[in-house]
């Protein structure tokens, strides 16, 4: 985020756009300063920018009924944040990797079927939200060629299992993969040893694997409302283990395996 002293209108910004006729009338509402001590403000529902040094670095398209992206979003080679949440995306295109500065983008609530391969060059992005597309249905092996990324949502997608090739994704620390169709937890999840939070919520589990022991940095794991009527007791001797949420499972009390974390002061919820 830019700090609001930094923060520029940038006029031209919506004529850059509003070439491209696939835009629907009002979709382009003002573009405008970031007030004063604001530094996380937004304009409106659609377009919003902040501009440092004649250079768009952050770009907000949000619920703007768009189908599809105009060509002319590749000139901004500067981009350090792009939120296209909200709109009515079936694909990205190729020429989205010509966005090599991209560390956050938000894609959540589209339509989106398919990612393309030219994600791969987004070698700096930090922050996918993928969250929220049921026609994806899974995730590409192009997911697990981003080597910066540590912080993935993919929840609401349909996802039946992950591709092995996620276990490329050396730096995450947060994975989120609730409200999913997996009834067993991916093996690929326990080779991603940088992990610090695991959200699992609202799938079909039925057991944890004792791989999960090898999360050795594992901090807060959420596992609620699944089908859990166990633990591996691996799970006890995660050192960092701090948060563990096993509500609306098969749980009346703590399960014994976990009870060395209740000594030692982790939360427990059953």
């Amino acid at each position: 985020m830019l700090p609001a002293g930094d923060a520029v209108a940038l006029g031209d910004l919506a004529e850059l756009l509003s070439d491209d006729p696939r835009l629907v009338d009002g979709a382009i509402p003002l573009v405008s300063t970031v007030p004063p001590g604001r530094a996380d403000w937004r304009v409106g529902a659609g377009l919003a920018a902040y501009v440092p040094d004649d250079r768009v670095r952050a770009l907000v398209v949000r619920g703007a009924a768009f189908e599809e992206l105009p060509e002319s979003l590749a000139e901004l080679t500067g981009l350090e944040e792009l939120d296209l949440g909200g709109n009515a995306l079936t694909e990205l295109p190729e020429w989205f990797g010509e966005l090599r500065a991209l560390s956050l983008l938000l894609v959540h609530e589209n339509p989106l079927r398919e990612l393309p391969d030219a994600l791969a060059e987004l070698r700096r992005l930090r922050l996918l939200d993928l969250g929220h597309n049921p026609e994806l249905r899974r995730l590409p092996d192009v997911v697990g060629e981003l080597p910066a990324l540590e912080i993935l949502y993919a929840s609401h997608l349909g996802l039946e299992d992950l591709p092995a090739a996620l276990a490329g994704l050396g730096r995450l620390t947060y994975l989120g993969i609730g409200h999913n169709d997996l009834a067993e937890l991916p093996a690929v999840v326990t080779e991603l040893r940088a992990l610090r939070t695991l959200n699992l919520r609202g799938n079909g589990l039925r057991a944890l694997p004792e791989a999960i022991g090898e999360l050795r940095r594992l901090v807060e794991l959420d596992a609620r409302a699944n089908r859990l009527i166990a633990v591996p007791r691996t799970l006890a001797w995660l050192p960092e283990l701090r948060k563990v949420d096993l509500r609306w499972n098969g749980f009346a009390t703590v399960p014994p395996e976990l009870q060395l974390l209740v000594e030692r002061g982790a939360l427990v919820y059953v």
